[in-house]
């Protein structure tokens, strides 16, 4: 039968009756349009960083993976040159049967005999704790899971361990320690067994969450020198450090230990550290709870034998310790860990070097921001690129309660609203009175340390508690002036005279106080400097006739060479920068428009929102889609301006004139994939630049 008669046919089959065979292809058909259909418009949930996906739709997940743009980037970096992004080895496993592999670890110092403590040791089963940080999330979990008695217990003196790490010295195996790379402090039920538990999903990492020696080392020596106490928790961490594969070691200390944060921090100079702080009222009902009752609540002990601290603020606050409801004492005893967290900031927040730099090393942190923050800024911070494999399994330990243990791990829910909600007035009182004014300090430091690290958009503590499934790139350095965050914020300086040998952009650019330049998927190629103005700015409430100064041009580009992209120590600027929130600034900007000079207006909502959403990737991708734009392209980096005449002109030689720029059609995301490779690659070995049409281009 000819295809011409196939329809015919067909006709002729609907005019009578509808065979069995084709009632069931139409039912399966409509089955699988409506199975179609429920996919589309099904609202996908939030994709989950582990390797299964929490969605109802295989067809929206897979075009969310096909948007983000952000992910394919990783995969464009040349694979020398990744800027600290970690390769696939760091996914391996330890090989943990391995009998070589196996070591002692300190599980207990007797400060007895300060002299020379004995140490008591144990082979402790890091492999179960990698599996499932929360299911052992004290030290004394692990210590349980490990059976340290028998032939896996010994006990040696502090002098002897020591002499042996030093004879062998060099030796990979039995040599070998790691520096500890952070250190955690805490208010005390903020949050920070989830700080250990993120960082303990490592499984390169060494985590000890309140561990039986170091806390010894700190608290149980009192008989000993300053210089004594010191060198003794110096030694033990040494030996807790002592591991033969091991890359990262971090200490998650006892909330008490707060008081002798200072030993520690001394003891290790250059080793990072945070503390972790919670609203007042939150903090003080995860201890009081009147569901759950006081008994054994950390922020009661210090009744027993009150410290000097806690009776003067008690003192300060009702006048008579002796009639201090249970309320006003835990707030004390929290209110004391705090003030000691604030004098070692005042202490211990920054390493100054030799050659004026200043790092910062010391972090408060807001609960709010955790988890995400430990993987997005802190670890970044410590000079530790995260892994994917480290990413997934923090994802999975952020949704687990953090002390689940083997009794049945739980999911965790956030529970501060039901906190506050449900909070007594005793405990709204004192946390008020005696809480409340620490941490408005604490939180100013926090928040002001996030504008430091991300000028131009400070990320919320929303933003902040997610754990990313990009790898942030460490940072081999952060410099920050960090003890004049706070003094130099925008309504304190920018919109008066500025110093010479300062920035007025510091506080609304990237200027990074000594920030890096590295590569971030989610902030593109943005410009971060370190650069200060020539001169001194003046700016009156009516700018006079001097305004603004002006520069040679020949001046201007010998200080800053046109062809040089690196942004120079020092530039030309004698524009003033006004905050357009600022009531006084505001008024100046009107005048100064009224006066028609230039100046610089920043802090406006709507065009920070914009500045946000461009510093999105995935943001632009969707906007711009898969549209091919005018792009321009040049073999050098100069764009220079030309006219379609040119074309039939020769040279003396008698060569056809070219033009020194060409016109193509490029996808945004074509452009970035160059762009990112220019990034990372030697210039020199691509033949041009690109640009998206929206510039000065050549005309045809």
């Amino acid at each position: 039968m000819s295809a011409r008669s196939t329809p015919n046919r067909f006709a002729h089959h609907r005019k009578g009756r509808t065979s069995p065979l084709v009632w069931v292809l139409i039912l399966m058909s409509s089955m699988l349009l409506g199975g179609i259909i429920f996919t589309i418009f099904t609202v996908p949930a939030q994709l989950s960083n582990t390797s299964a996906y929490t969605t109802n739709s295989m067809l929206a997940r897979a075009n969310q993976i096909e948007q983000s743009i952000s992910a394919k980037i990783m995969s464009w970096l040349p694979h020398k040159s990744h800027a600290g992004i970690p390769h696939d080895i760091e996914d391996i496993l330890p090989d943990w049967d391995n009998e070589e592999n196996k070591f002692w670890t300190p599980i207990d110092l007797d400060t007895s005999y300060p002299n020379d403590p004995t140490v008591t040791l144990c082979h402790l089963n890091f492999k179960e704790y990698a599996n499932a940080p929360h299911l052992y999330p004290m030290f004394r979990d692990l210590e349980s899971a490990s059976s340290c008695n028998g032939n896996n217990k010994r006990k040696e003196k502090l002098s002897v361990l020591m002499n042996e790490i030093k004879a062998n010295e060099g030796n990979d195996k039995l040599g070998r320690v790691i520096k500890p790379n952070a250190f955690v402090f805490h208010e005390s039920r903020v949050g920070s067994t989830l700080v250990a538990n993120t960082l303990g999903s490592d499984p390169w990492a060494l985590v000890f969450s309140e561990s039986a020696p170091a806390a010894s080392a700190l608290l149980h020596c009192s008989s000993c020198s300053r210089q004594k106490n010191v060198q003794m928790f110096r030694d033990i961490v040494t030996l807790m450090g002592r591991s033969p594969f091991h890359k990262r070691l971090f200490f998650k200390f006892q909330s008490i230990t707060s008081t002798k944060m200072d030993i520690a921090l001394e003891a290790f100079p250059d080793t990072p550290w945070m503390f972790v702080y919670r609203q007042p009222v939150q903090t003080m009902m995860s201890h009081l709870d009147p569901n759950k009752g006081s008994a054994g609540a950390p922020c009661l002990r210090s009744m027993r034998d009150p410290p000097k601290e806690v009776k003067d603020t008690l003192a300060s606050a009702i006048g008579n310790s002796a009639n201090a409801p249970k309320e006003a004492w835990c707030a004390a005893h929290l209110n004391m860990l705090c003030s000691h967290a604030l004098d070692a900031y005042d202490k211990y927040s920054v390493i100054k070097k030799s050659n004026g730099d200043v790092i910062q090393r010391g972090f408060l942190i807001n609960y709010e921001s955790l988890p995400g923050i430990v993987p997005s800024v802190l670890l970044p911070l410590f000079g530790i690129t995260t892994t994917p494999h480290w990413l997934s399994k923090m994802a999975v330990e952020s949704t687990q309660y953090s002390k689940g243990r083997k009794s049945g791990a739980k999911v965790f829910t956030g529970d501060s609203a039901d906190k506050e909600e449900r909070a007594t007035h005793n405990i709204q009182k004192y946390a008020k009175e005696i809480l409340q004014p620490n941490f408005d300090r604490m939180n100013e430091i926090y928040t002001g340390i996030l504008r430091t690290f991300s000028p131009l958009n400070t990320p919320t503590n929303e933003e902040l508690k997610i754990v990313p499934t990009v790898p942030v790139p460490a940072k081999e350095k952060y410099y920050t002036d960090a003890l004049n965050i706070i003094e130099n914020s925008h309504g304190g300086q920018l919109g008066g005279d500025i110093a010479a040998g300062h920035t007025v952009a510091e506080g609304h650019s990237a200027f990074d106080k000594g920030l890096t330049r590295e590569y971030l998927p989610w902030i593109p190629f943005s410009n971060v400097h370190t650069s200060k103005s020539f001169d001194k700015v003046n700016c009156p409430d009516i700018p006079d006739g001097s305004y603004p100064k002006t520069y040679a041009m020949s001046d201007m580009t010998a200080n800053w060479n046109t062809d040089v992209t690196d942004i120079p120590p020092f530039h030309y600027d004698s524009l003033c920068h006004f905050d357009y929130q600022n009531a006084t600034d505001n008024a100046k900007i009107l005048a100064y428009r009224s006066a028609e000079v230039p100046f610089v207006v920043y802090n406006i909502p709507e065009v920070d929102t914009v500045v946000k959403n461009w510093n999105n990737l995935d943001y632009l991708h969707k906007k711009l889609g898969k549209k091919a734009y005018r792009t321009e392209t040049s073999k050098t980096n100069h764009f220079m301006y030309w006219h379609s005449t040119g074309k039939n002109l020769r040279g003396k030689d008698g060569k056809k004139w070219e033009p020194p720029t060409d016109i193509i059609n490029e996808q945004f995301e074509q452009w970035l994939e160059v762009l990112t490779h220019l990034l990372f690659t030697n210039l020199l070995a691509y033949s041009h630049f690109l640009t998206l049409s929206g510039g000065c281009q050549g005309s045809e």
